[in-house]
């Protein structure tokens, strides 16, 4: 006998540059699809917290301006590491409600790559 396992997307927009509210929302998001039976849930690209459109918009190659390291300063604080306890609510969440999840975050670099966001896709198992 096959087994069918539902998956879902979720249609959220994050709370651009606030990780916590942000992941408050996917939270909520894992919730409500376990709810409704959902066994793979998938949050977009660069959800926590938030893609950087403003580099499109703007001078985003000019690195002696002054609005653009305000900038990049405020998207590396709203990024997360992999051992954040933002990232610990989204696996905590995930083992709670048995939803695998896949999410899109940006990722401060460690150590030497401090100053680096890296786009990941974030794999959460249900059970691990």
């Amino acid at each position: 006998m096959k087994e069918s396992v539902t998956i879902a997307a979720a249609e959220i927009r994050p709370n651009w540059l606030n990780k916590t509210r942000t992941v408050d929302q996917a939270v909520d998001s894992i919730e409500s699809a376990s709810a409704d039976g959902v066994r793979l849930l998938v949050i977009p690209e660069a959800f926590v917290s938030g893609y950087p459109f403003g580099v499109g918009r703007t001078d985003g190659a000019s690195f002696d301006s002054s609005l653009q390291e305000v900038a990049y300063s405020q998207f590396l604080r709203a990024s997360v590491e992999s051992d954040s306890p933002e990232v610990g609510r989204l696996v905590e969440a995930a083992r709670d409600c048995k939803v695998a999840v896949q999410i899109g975050v940006n990722e401060r670099g460690r150590t030497i790559g401090r100053g680096t966001v890296y786009c990941r896709l974030l794999t959460i198992h249900a059970e691990r």
